[in-house]
Order: C-alpha cells, then structure tokens, then sequence
C-alpha cells in the first residue's frame, strides 16, 4: 500500500488504527528514502538515469492531478469491488 491508500483505510474506512497507520506510512516512507539511493547506486554503472525529469508549473500540477486520478480509481475498485472483465 502507499500513504495515500494508508490514509483512506484509517479515515475514510476506519479499518486502520492510527498508530498503526502512522507506523506504515513512516514504513513507507523509510523504504522509498532507502531503496531511492541503492538503486540509483546499483543503475549507475550501467547507464540507467532513474528518478526522470523534475517537474515545475503546470507540469508538476498535472502530474499531481493524475496521482489522484490514480488514486481515486485505486480506492474506487477497492472500495466497491469493481470487476473490470
């Protein structure tokens, strides 16, 4: 799960207690914080760029507006068991 779906089980769902919400999310967190430069260490010596372009403007809005898209359908089909056959 990422931090978003986290949030949504504790305060939309309420199937999450919130210090166990709060220990996944800092998980979460940790996680990507530590796997972020042992990948990019372990890509470097072949040539692979990882983390892509950095996003400003309205770019960065359109890529924020698109997570929650994402995130919106994620919870949608969770949430309401969409069978998507």
């Amino acid at each position: 799960m990422n931090p978003a779906v986290s949030f949504a089980f504790t305060f939309v769902w309420g199937k999450l207690p919130v210090p166990e919400a709060f220990v996944r999310v800092a998980g979460q967190m940790a996680g990507g914080a530590l796997a972020f430069p042992l990948l990019q260490a372990a890509s470097t010596p072949y040539g692979v760029t990882i983390g892509g372009p950095g996003f400003a403007g309205k770019v960065a809005m359109d890529a924020a507006f698109n997570e929650g898209v994402g995130v919106f359908w994620l919870l949608a089909v969770r949430r309401f068991n969409i069978n998507i056959r």
